[in-house]
């Protein structure tokens, strides 16, 4: 397994014992790695917020059309009835 694979594994907690042990021995004793680390966590944080960010302007796309569009009328009238 590479570097970066054995981070992946690290960062989303799918390491068995042994390899677990031997990461946390590594980010103890070097500096270089730990620094790698710490770049692809952040790499992944920005991947995240970024679907997080697509997702939200897909939800407000489908919000639009169904508030919009004259096909969604009898889904909106259901939608104010329940809420009213």
């Amino acid at each position: 397994m590479n570097e970066t694979q054995l981070i992946e594994k690290y960062l989303f907690k799918r390491l068995n014992v042994e390899d677990q042990l031997f990461m946390e021995a590594k980010l103890l004793t070097d500096p270089e790695f730990k620094c790698k680390l710490k770049w692809q966590s952040r790499a992944h944080e920005i991947v995240k917020a970024h679907g997080q960010k697509i997702l939200r302007q897909e939800i407000i796309s489908v919000e639009n059309r169904l508030f919009s569009e004259l096909r969604f009328q009898n889904f909106r009238a259901t939608i104010f009835k329940i809420f009213k």
